[in-house]
């Protein structure tokens, strides 16, 4: 089995502390890493929460390690750490990304966490073939994709080199199982929910909010639009606004907390 030949530092989990009283968990998306949450938790944390960014198994490592992970890997993970951070600071907020997202309203739906924040849900693909791989799977075990320019950080170009560079259709399986799970739950998440919309979303459609939205209990769900984002809505050109438009809907909701 492929192994990482040195640690990458940027996937590494992070807590960063502060209020007891109000904390929020950050989950990062599919082939995703924590070091694509670090600027948000850090905006979080000047803002006085308690910041809890894991790692989901298989992600950030190498090949090996992710062709061996599974959604029930992926959600055991999201449990464990919203256990932790609730036996420290209470109920907190849960966010994430794509599927990270998928994980935050799963939370929303087992436990009872202060609010829910789903960012481009991934629960509506632009590539139909996505919901094949469970049956493609046994026939083609990769799909190359073609790479952006190297970027200055060779971390990054590591992680790209061994996540990004084909589409592991087992991998995406697992993806769709976590899919699966979470549209059974989503009647059961009635907490506070902002979802975040990506207008240049490359991955999933505008669908995945508007179908997240419909399909939930909570009587406070509100979408905010970030027209200039791509897919990568915590960590795009527009993360500031993003980080800004979280921080504000916390305020407005928990600052008697």
């Amino acid at each position: 089995m492929k192994q990482n030949p040195r640690p990458v530092l940027s996937a590494a989990p992070r807590y960063l502390p502060g209020s007891r009283k109000r904390s929020i968990l950050l989950i990062h998306g599919w082939t995703g890493y924590p070091g694509q949450l670090y600027f948000l938790g850090e905006e979080l944390q000047k803002a006085g929460y308690t910041v809890m960014i894991p790692r989901l198994p298989g992600h950030g490592t190498s090949t090996g390690d992710f062709l061996a992970s599974t959604a029930r890997d992926w959600i055991r993970r999201a449990e464990d750490a919203y256990m932790d951070l609730s036996i420290e600071c209470g109920s907190p907020v849960v966010a994430g990304i794509s599927m990270g997202a998928l994980l935050a309203l799963h939370l929303g739906a087992v436990f009872q966490p202060s609010g829910v924040i789903a960012a481009a849900p991934a629960m509506t693909f632009k590539n139909p073939g996505v919901c094949l791989s469970p049956l493609l799977k046994y026939l083609i075990k990769e799909i190359p994709v073609v790479s952006e320019n190297e970027s200055d950080d060779p971390e990054e170009n590591y992680i790209r080199k061994e996540y990004w560079s084909s589409r592991r259709l087992s991998a995406v399986a697992e993806l769709l199982k976590v899919r699966r799970r979470v549209r059974k739950e989503l009647f059961h998440v009635d907490a506070p929910l902002l979802l975040l919309e990506a207008g240049q979303d490359e991955l999933v459609t505008p669908a995945a909010v508007s179908r997240t939205a419909g399909m939930v209990s909570s009587k406070d769900s509100i979408t905010r639009l970030f027209p200039g984002s791509g897919h990568q809505l915590f960590n795009g050109q527009e993360k500031q606004a993003v980080a800004e438009e979280i921080i504000g809907w916390l305020k407005a909701r928990f600052s008697g907390e």
